[in-house]
């Protein structure tokens, strides 16, 4: 089939001229195939997530480990999409903060979230906000493609449909839409205001943009 531009043209969410490995807070809204409610439900203003979603949170956690340039702030998991703040680091000059993360997330967990069984605090809690690295203010050279925040996203929608796919026998099914939405985070307030969005999300479901 020849190219037909209302079927294959991609719409890019990414600025152009914009360096996506550079240093800084991005928050990451990633929608499922067609808004499928496919990680839990919400009852009574409380997300209840269920195996898939469960799946979506290791590999959320996993995305450190495989690319040390990251550290995670703020996730949560919906029925049909997921919030997350990532913050790239320059690699260049050592890792920025060296918390470890948490064996486990649960839906929405930030620094404020109670711990249990000793659970430690997610990596950056302890991180000074306003610092210039943080929030991508400093020039960095140009990274290779695998620190971009499009490869990581890619990275993590692999691994999860792989996994998912394979629990329901369905090889090749999409789990993601085929784009992501990011956000550059440029202050303070800014930081603030995109996590607590991210917290209250189960609370406003039924004004949710993404609902179905």
């Amino acid at each position: 089939m020849g190219y037909n531009p209302d079927i294959h043209h991609r719409k890019s969410y990414r600025l152009m001229d914009y360096d996506y490995s550079k240093p800084g807070l991005y928050f990451i809204t990633i929608c499922t195939y067609k808004k499928e409610h496919i990680f839990g439900e919400i009852e009574n203003s409380k997300m209840i997530i269920n195996k898939y979603g469960e799946i979506v949170i290791d590999e959320w956690i996993r995305t450190p480990e495989i690319r040390q340039n990251i550290k995670l702030d703020e996730f949560g998991v919906m029925p049909n999409h997921i919030h997350g703040i990532i913050q790239i680091v320059d690699d260049s000059v050592g890792a920025y903060c060296n918390t470890p993360l948490p064996d486990k997330l649960s839906p929405s967990m930030d620094c404020n979230t109670p711990l249990q069984n000793n659970q430690q605090q997610p990596n950056v809690c302890n991180t000074p906000l306003l610092n210039k690295q943080i929030l991508g203010d400093n020039e960095s050279k140009l990274k290779s493609p695998s620190k971009t925040v499009g490869a990581i996203i890619r990275g993590f929608k692999s691994a999860v449909s792989k996994k998912i796919n394979e629990i329901r026998n369905s090889p090749g099914i999409p789990v993601w839409q085929r784009n992501f939405h990011d956000h550059i985070i440029r202050n303070e307030k800014e930081f603030y205001r995109i996590k607590t969005y991210i917290r209250d999300n189960p609370l406003k479901w039924d004004d949710d943009r993404y609902y179905q």
